[in-house]
């Protein structure tokens, strides 16, 4: 979590490191996974970044691509202004 002061203003950025360790090879690297260590560590930057005028959240993959602890991944971002991330490719 990196958090930029602009004036009165502050801006939050957290990054979220899903990716896999050691990590698999194309085709099959488009699943993301966070550990419950990682998820723990997540859920405190989004709680310290609550009084951040806007939190922005980046990532390698898409939501939809992380395995997480429940609830979800995407429940740690439900109050953020957005999340930034990679997309997918086809296959073919």
């Amino acid at each position: 979590m990196y958090t930029v002061v602009q004036g009165a203003s502050n801006y939050s950025f957290i990054a979220v490191d899903a990716c896999l360790n050691p990590g698999p090879r194309r085709p099959f690297n488009f699943i993301g996974n966070i550990h419950p260590e990682e998820y723990k560590l997540l859920q405190k930057f989004g709680k310290d970044s609550e009084s951040s005028d806007a939190t922005i959240w980046f990532g390698h993959y898409p939501t939809s691509c992380i395995l997480s602890p429940v609830p979800g991944v995407r429940h740690l971002m439900e109050n953020s202004t957005a999340y930034l991330c990679g997309h997918l490719h086809t296959l073919g």
